[in-house]
């Protein structure tokens, strides 16, 4: 594996590998965004970079290469905000249960090395939204993933 990178992805060259699962280095995604990749997924789909989730083991930098994306993104357009891989909603009112899931999500993923927004639903409105009857309850990317449980941190990276 190689091991010599430039810690700041900014002050790269543009041969030098960002994505080291899918081997996508600093020029095609600087490309891609230039031709108009707005977000992560139009990335992804555009280089094919962070789709194999094993940077955060092949990686010299010890991390998903989606960082350095979002640093590239930021420093090629003007827009400073940024699309997570996943985005995680831990559903319930607040009850110990709720606090476990949640504690178990965050685990689940640091475990994982996959990167993630993890939001806390407690509102009852915005919870009966996604028509479940119990909680807690656990949606990725806006499906609800199960419901009336606490998830096993092994559950919960299955699912990731």
């Amino acid at each position: 594996m190689k091991t010599d990178f430039t810690e700041n992805i900014l002050n790269a060259p543009g041969d030098e590998s960002v994505c080291w699962c899918s081997n996508v280095n600093k020029f095609t995604i600087v490309a891609a965004i230039s031709e108009g990749a707005h977000n992560m997924e139009e990335i992804r789909l555009m280089t094919g970079a962070c789709t194999l989730g094993r940077c955060k083991e092949l990686s010299p930098r010890g991390r998903c290469c989606s960082k350095e994306i979002k640093m590239l993104r930021g420093a090629t357009t003007t827009e400073n905000r940024e699309t997570c891989i996943m985005k995680i909603e831990v559903l319930g009112t607040g009850c110990a249960k709720c606090k476990t899931l949640y504690e178990n999500t965050i685990k689940a993923l640091e475990e994982s090395g996959k990167s993630a927004e993890i939001i806390k639903v407690e509102e009852i409105p915005k919870i009966m939204a996604y028509g479940v009857m119990s909680t807690p309850t656990l949606v990725i990317d806006g499906k609800v993933m199960f419901s009336g449980k606490v998830g096993s941190i092994g559950e919960i990276m299955a699912l990731l």
